[in-house]
């Protein structure tokens, strides 16, 4: 086990060679109840197109609940035969897309008994995951849960039995999970025994699941596919977009999801976020981003937050209100699955007062006084024109009231502090820089604002 294991980690070196030193990815681990609801294998196809902007460590199958109590790697295995015959082509777009190799060896199973837990019930799943948190590396593990949480409580549970405590708390540090509510019942068991863990529960309002039937409207999650521009999830949409051209991981995207015809994706929401776009900061739930906005109920666990969107607060909007963007970034993606460079388009490179990067720019304030922002040195590489937008998220600060900067759709913007903020208010300035390719591509920076 400790040579394959070892052939992995060459593999994922050799995968992200290009990447460099001082921007190294996320770490993520995703558990996935593959073979139920068709929205899983969605969300799986967009996942390996964005492969390049994250290390993924673990694609790992867990119980298909109610839908079967087995699992279905094989379905995992399918989609890799589809990334392996795109990958040369994904290469001319980024080099830092994993070997196919690499992630095949990555691909484990878990338990498909939901109930069996505890002495005796390890599987190849549930030891990976400790495998990889066990790495000689201090990033931390995100571990996207798409359905039933057995494997990583299975994982703790060998951990917290074999482990001194003060080994069982480092472990824990070293965890972020993003659950896609609690589909079997395990949360609760982990919420009891680790309640230190950094868990942000999506649809924690369903954490009563099976007792209780779910709620969806409260699920930050559901934006995926709920409130919004809907256009942008219909069967329609689908069928020009992701289905319209001779594609080999086009091919494997379901047309519908579970009770949903279209695009459903339940399970994106759990990763999207930890994208490097320059808007999502992963370490910050509250701030909000593509995988919704969460705020802190005790100790580390994040529950899902509402935005304002179209006259109401609703926690579908904190996914939903990105729709456009990471829509149009899945198109582009798909194109790189078939294109040329010159015949595809790349994000604009965003700079922020002067620095580059996906890293927040964090500034100091008067009340009264005013902020200067600038975009100069932003950079296309397809040489498209760029267009600008500033906005103040005003629900991610804690002003009560919404500011607007001064000039929102020029290079340079002013952003007003007003007179009656109090020390400690923070504004959280987005800033959108678009070009003109097909689809329109965004980078986003954010500038946090503090009052002195």
């Amino acid at each position: 086990m400790k040579n394959r294991f070892l052939a992995w980690g060459i593999y994922c070196l050799l995968g992200f060679s290009g990447l460099a030193a001082a921007q190294q990815p996320v770490r993520l681990v995703v558990m996935t109840d593959i073979g139920g609801d068709p929205d899983d294998q969605q969300s799986l196809v967009r996942l390996l197109l964005h492969s390049d902007q994250v290390q993924l460590e673990g694609l790992l199958t867990s119980s298909r609940l109610e839908h079967g109590q087995d699992t279905r790697p094989d379905l995992i295995h399918e989609q890799l035969d589809a990334y392996e015959k795109v990958y040369p082509n994904l290469l001319k777009h980024s080099k830092n897309f994993p070997t196919p190799m690499s992630l095949r060896t990555m691909v484990k199973p878990g338990q498909g008994d939901q109930q069996a837990f505890g002495v005796g019930h390890d599987t190849p799943a549930s030891d990976w995951l400790i495998q990889v948190v066990d790495q000689p590396d201090t990033r931390p593990v995100w571990v996207a849960v798409w359905g039933g949480q057995r494997e990583l409580a299975q994982a703790l549970s060998k951990v917290k039995a074999t482990r001194s405590p003060e080994a069982v708390q480092a472990f824990v540090r070293k965890l972020r999970v993003y659950v896609i509510e609690n589909q079997d019942g395990h949360e609760r068991w982990i919420l009891k025994n680790f309640p230190g863990l950094f868990l942000i529960s999506a649809g924690y309002v369903n954490l009563g699941y099976p007792l209780f039937p779910k709620v969806r409207e409260y699920s930050a999650l559901r934006g995926m596919y709920m409130t919004g521009d809907e256009s942008l999830t219909s069967r329609a949409w689908v069928q020009e977009h992701i289905r319209g051209e001779e594609n080999p991981m086009a091919a494997v995207y379901p047309l519908d999801g579970g009770g949903v015809v279209g695009l459903k994706e339940g399970d994106t929401p759990s990763y999207i976020g930890l994208l490097p776009n320059g808007l999502n900061i992963s370490e910050r739930p509250d701030w909000g981003g593509f995988g919704g906005r969460f705020r802190k109920l005790k100790n580390q666990l994040y529950t899902d937050m509402v935005d304002f969107q179209n006259g109401v607060w609703n926690e579908r909007h904190t996914v939903s209100r990105w729709r456009p963007y990471f829509q149009n970034d899945f198109i582009a993606r798909l194109d790189w699955c078939v294109r040329s460079y010159a015949e595809a388009n790349h994000h604009p490179v965003a700079v922020l007062n002067k620095q580059a990067g996906a890293d927040v720019v964090t500034i100091a304030a008067q009340a009264g006084g005013a902020v200067k922002l600038s975009a100069f040195g932003s950079t296309d590489p397809d040489n498209h024109p760029l267009h600008y937008k500033w906005w103040n998220y005003w629900e991610a600060g804690s002003y009560s009231g919404n500011v607007h900067p001064i000039n929102p759709e020029k290079i340079e913007c002013t952003f007003p502090i007003p007179p009656d903020a109090p020390k400690g208010t923070v504004f959280h300035v987005i800033l959108e820089v678009t070009d003109s390719g097909s689809p329109a591509l965004t980078s986003f920076r954010r500038a946090v604002i503090t009052v002195e």
